[in-house]
């Protein structure tokens, strides 16, 4: 305990990326970066709520047990009722043949009831599957192991949370007076987005660049209001990934099928990601040489899985997992991102880690000048900051001071 526990605030702007800041548009987020510099951070392979999951967690997915929305198991089956349908049509063609009026309206019936359908899945299968629908913006104890929220709570630090991006539309919801400022509070969370402009519209776009502007007004309005009501505070401004233009799509089913009886195995497409589980490990043997040397993506090995953080302890995500190549994206995914807002996507996150394009950036007033880190790092640096000792079972280290 030799520091003191310092009022701290942090901004997540979900989908800006290390390489998309903007300076023209965000001349004072770039200030600030001229100022402290900025850090690169490597999030795990996957989406927004494995990100999130080891910012806060301070471990991998594989620990904290967040990856993608769905995944196989029988026991928390969540279309368990559809075992009881006994045709086997597959959804993505009753899909396909709706209206572009009718398909948001379908998809937003199922939103409201706060899941989707997934589609290409024959559904005979869907009483396999489970979506987890994962909160990844209220901090509660959503993981199977504790989070920055249980450690405040525990150790009696009061906090608050402000959601003030509407996903979908990215709108920034408060201006700097609305959001109060409580002397007792000493952590606080601000979640923005830019992620749903940048999927649809792309990050060059005029949409995605007036957004910007907007998020960098918030930010020099909110941290002036911080200035003027606190004499000592700590800031952390930061990004859980960037987004990558889809350049080419192609239909990983018919490579597939075409030769692999389609009873003989499960596949789901994410927006970035085809994965799959078989009846036998020679279907596994046959689908992944038919993978094999293909130009837009490759079968994970074992070192592969290791170093993303994926290398889980069951299936239940995939036996094999195809990822794609950056700019390339499956023309039907499972749960319709490739539809967009009735225009093709334009813009994805979920492939290599490695990639400059999937990168997050921090900045900070912190004594934190390390050029890159993990996502998982984000928990014991804050940690190490407050004085608080850092958990054994926490995977990332503290980069206070590098």
């Amino acid at each position: 305990m030799g520091r003191a526990l310092r009022r701290t605030f942090v901004f997540l702007i979900d989908g800006l990326g290390y390489y998309q800041l903007d300076s023209r548009h965000m001349p004072f987020l770039n200030d600030l970066i001229k100022e402290n510099g900025r850090t690169i951070v490597i999030p795990p392979l996957g989406y927004s709520n494995a990100v999130h999951g080891s910012f806060w967690t301070g471990c991998q997915p594989r620990t904290h047990g967040l990856w993608t929305y769905l995944y196989k198991s029988q026991s928390e089956a969540t279309y368990g009722v559809f075992k009881y349908l006994f045709w086997d049509q597959v959804l993505e063609r009753i899909h396909w043949a709706l209206p572009v009026g009718e398909k948001f309206i379908m998809r937003r019936f199922f939103q409201l009831r706060g899941q989707t359908v997934p589609l290409n899945i024959p559904s005979r299968y869907l009483s396999q599957l489970s979506a987890r629908f994962t909160p990844i913006v209220l901090p509660s104890t959503q993981y199977d192991v504790p989070s920055i929220f249980d450690i405040c709570r525990r150790e009696g630090v009061d906090f608050s949370f402000a959601l003030n991006s509407e996903y979908g539309k990215d709108t920034v919801i408060y201006n700097s007076s609305q959001l109060p400022l409580k002397e007792g509070t000493l952590f606080n969370y601000v979640l923005l987005s830019v992620d749903g402009h940048f999927h649809h519209f792309g990050p060059s776009h005029p949409s995605s660049k007036e957004h910007m502007s907007k998020i960098d007004n918030f930010l020099k309005e909110f941290l002036s209001k911080i200035s003027s009501t606190f004499h000592d505070y700590a800031y952390v401004i930061m990004s859980d990934h960037g987004l990558c233009p889809v350049q080419n799509r192609v239909d990983l089913h018919e490579v597939v099928l075409d030769s692999t009886d389609p009873t003989d195995l499960l596949f789901f497409t994410d927006a970035t990601m085809t994965r799959f589980w078989y009846k036998s490990k020679h279907i596994q043997e046959k689908v992944e040489t038919c993978l094999a040397g293909l130009p837009y993506g490759h079968v994970l090995n074992p070192e592969e899985k290791a170093k993303f953080g994926v290398d889980f302890k069951d299936d239940r995500f995939g036996q094999s997992i195809f990822l794609y190549e950056p700019g390339w994206m499956p023309s039907t995914d499972s749960w319709g991102m490739s539809l967009g807002r009735g225009e093709p996507i334009a813009a994805v996150h979920g492939y290599d880690p490695y990639h400059e394009l999937s990168q997050g950036f921090l900045t900070s007033n912190l004594e934190l000048r390390a050029p890159k880190m993990e996502a998982m790092d984000l928990l014991p640096t804050l940690l190490d900051s407050w004085g608080m000792k850092i958990p054994e079972h926490i995977e990332g280290r503290t980069r206070l001071g590098d």
